[in-house]
Parts: structure tokens; C-alpha cells; sequence
């Protein structure tokens, strides 16, 4: 359309030019400076008006596309509203034991350590009476005594181990992970 309206404003110059050049002819001396001056206003004129067509056209295809992306726009939100309402819903305590995507590892790691700290407060509590035993009587335990702490305490420090290797599988599940922000 720009093109079409570029050609026809040519078109009216090119006629305009014609019409002068005859006169030009005919009344060539008195006429000279005033038809130069005329030619050029005249081509001014057609140049601002054809502008302002251009001008006109262009903010009406802006009102078009703006239109179009209102319209658009409404229908993406419909379609993210309609995608939002679809996903299952989760509470925080189920996304941070991993529960949301299917793994167990989290809830494992924070089970192992819950069991973890229990067993190391009672080794701690079984040490402290018998060394207080100890230092009351002036007398050390028999190994029978200690035995059972000394088990427990294997059993504290493999589950150390596997609290250490559970978070570290955990973290590298979490680095891995893709993330999608929207």
C-alpha cells in the first residue's frame, strides 16, 4: 500500500511537472521564478500530504496488531489460567521432602538424620552416667558396661555415613534438576 501510494504521488508530480513545463513554454520569461516556486510548494504540499496518509495507515495497522495481541493476550491467560488450575497442588512441607517429584531421597535424608540425632543424644546421655559413675566411684566401668554404648555408637556413626551419602545424591538430584521459569 506504501508503494501504491509512493507510485500515484509520483504519478500526480510527474502530471503537475507536464502542466508547468507547458506553460513554461508559452510564458517562459514572466513566469519563470514564480512557476519555479509554485512547482516546488506544490511538491511540498503532495509530499506532506501523501506523509500524512502513510502516517494515517500506519497507526491504523498499530490499532490492528494491538488489537490482535489484546485479544491474544486474553487467550494465553485463559490458557495459563487453565494450566495453573490443572497442576496437582502441593504443601510446602511436601516440596521440600521432595514428595513433589516422585522422590523419596529427601524424606529419607531428613528421616536419618531425625533418627540420627535421637541415637547420638542417647549414646551422649548413656557416656555422661557412666562417666559420671565413674568419677563418683573412682572406678572404671567393666567392658560389659560400656558394650551397648559402644554398639549404639556404630550404629550412630553408620548412620552418619549414609545421612552423608543421602544428602550428597540429594544435592546433586537438586543441581540437576531442570528449572522452568515462567
Amino acid at each position: 500500500m506504501e508503494a501504491e501510494a509512493l507510485r500515484a504521488t509520483q504519478k500526480a508530480i510527474d502530471a503537475l511537472e507536464s502542466n508547468w513545463r507547458d506553460l513554461l513554454t508559452s510564458h517562459r520569461a514572466a513566469l519563470w521564478e514564480g512557476a519555479k516556486n509554485d512547482i516546488a510548494r506544490e511538491k511540498e504540499e503532495i509530499g506532506q500530504q501523501a506523509h500524512r496518509d502513510l502516517e494515517a495507515e500506519k497507526d491504523q495497522l498499530l490499532r490492528h496488531a494491538f488489537d490482535l495481541f489484546t485479544q491474544n493476550r486474553a487467550a494465553v491467560v485463559q490458557h495459563i489460567l487453565k494450566e495453573y488450575e490443572a497442576r496437582p497442588r502441593y504443601q510446602v512441607w511436601q516440596i521440600l521432602l521432595g514428595l513433589d517429584q516422585g522422590t523419596y531421597g529427601p524424606l529419607l535424608l531428613a528421616i536419618i538424620l531425625i533418627v540420627f540425632n535421637l541415637l547420638r543424644m542417647e549414646v551422649t546421655l548413656m557416656v555422661s552416667s557412666l562417666r559420671d559413675a565413674e568419677e563418683r566411684s573412682k572406678v572404671t566401668p567393666s567392658k560389659r558396661e560400656y558394650q551397648f554404648v559402644y554398639r549404639l555408637h556404630g550404629a550412630v556413626f553408620s548412620l552418619w555415613i549414609i545421612a552423608i551419602v543421602d544428602l550428597a545424591y540429594t544435592f546433586w538430584v537438586w543441581l540437576r534438576t531442570p528449572v522452568v521459569l515462567l
